[in-house]
C-alpha cells in the first residue's frame, strides 16, 4: 500500500489477518518505508502488534535502507521494543540498474552483502531471478520488454545470464 504511515499499520494489519482467516502472523513486513516518518514511530507501531499478539516472530521492513534499518534497530534496542528482524529487499542474481518503481532498494551490492552478514540479517529477495531476465523472455536481440531493458539489460547482467544458462 502506499499508505505508509505508522498510525495504519494495525489497519492494515487487521485486513491481513481477517483475510488470512486467523488472529495472528509469524512474520509481518511493512511494505515500504516513509522516510518523513520518524523511524521510532514505526517500531512503536509494530511493536504494539507483538504486544498484542498479533505478530508473534519477526517483523521487518520491505523496501528500508540500511541506514534506515539500522536507526530502527538502534531505537528499538534503546527504547526496550521488539527490533527489526528481517529485511525484504530486492536481491537478485542480476543487478538491478535502476529502481523497478520508484522506491524500490535492491540489496544485491556489496556493501549491502556485508551489511546483512554483519548484522546476520535474513532479507527474504524479491524478484530474484531479475523478473523473467534468466528466461527467454529477455535476450541481448529481445528488446520489446521495456522494463527489463531498462533495469536488467547490462553486459554485466548478460554475462551472469550466459554462465546461468
Amino acid at each position: 500500500t502506499p499508505l505508509c504511515y505508522p498510525d495504519v499499520i494495525g489497519k492494515q494489519l487487521a485486513q491481513s489477518l481477517d483475510r488470512l482467516q486467523t488472529d495472528h502472523v509469524d512474520i509481518y513486513f511493512m511494505h515500504r518505508d516513509n522516510p518523513d516518518v520518524p523511524v521510532g514511530e514505526f517500531v512503536d507501531a509494530m511493536d504494539r502488534e507483538v504486544k498484542a499478539g498479533r505478530i508473534r516472530g519477526l517483523f521487518g521492513g520491505s523496501n528500508w535502507t540500511m541506514e534506515r534499518m539500522d536507526a530502527a534497530i538502534a531505537y528499538a534496542e534503546r527504547t526496550g521494543k521488539q527490533k527489526p528482524g528481517a529485511l525484504s529487499n530486492n536481491f537478485s542474481l542480476a543487478e538491478m540498474l535502476e529502481p523497478i518503481w520508484a522506491g524500490c532498494i535492491t540489496s544485491s551490492t556489496d556493501d549491502w552483502k556485508a551489511w546483512l552478514t554483519a548484522r546476520q540479517m535474513p532479507n527474504f529477495a524479491w524478484s530474484s531471478q531479475g523478473r523473467g531476465f534468466f528466461t527467454d523472455r529477455a535476450g541481448r536481440d529481445r528488446t520489446d520488454n521495456e522494463e527489463l531493458v531498462r533495469v536488467w539489460y547490462s553486459e554485466k547482467n548478460f554475462g551472469r545470464r550466459d554462465r546461468a544458462i
